[in-house]
C-alpha cells in the first residue's frame, strides 16, 4: 500500500501543477475576452477620436436612410421583396 502511495504523489503533484496552470491560462483567456467585448479606452487620443466621428458623421446619413430597408431583410427575402427592396 505504501509503494502504491509514493508512486502516486509525483502524479498528484502533476495534476495539481497542470491544473494550476490551465486556471492561469484561462484566467488571461477570460480577461481577453473582457477586454474584446467590453473594450477601452487606454489607448484612445484625440486624433482618433476625431477620425471615429468623421467616420460616423458620413456614414450616419446613409444608414439613416437605408435603415429601414436592412430592417425588411432581416425579415426573409419575399418579405423584403414585397416591401420594395431587392434583396442581393
Amino acid at each position: 500500500m505504501r509503494l502504491m502511495l509514493a508512486q502516486t504523489d509525483p502524479v498528484c503533484g502533476d495534476v495539481a501543477a497542470n491544473l494550476a496552470s490551465l486556471a492561469r491560462q484561462c484566467q488571461q483567456a477570460v480577461a481577453a475576452v473582457v477586454f474584446w467585448t467590453m473594450g477601452s479606452l487606454t489607448k484612445a487620443t484625440w486624433p482618433k477620436l476625431a477620425i471615429a466621428s468623421a467616420a460616423l458623421a458620413l456614414s450616419l446619413p446613409l444608414l439613416t436612410r437605408r435603415g429601414w430597408a436592412l430592417t425588411a431583410m432581416r425579415l426573409g427575402d419575399a418579405k423584403a421583396e414585397s416591401m420594395g427592396v431587392r434583396p442581393g
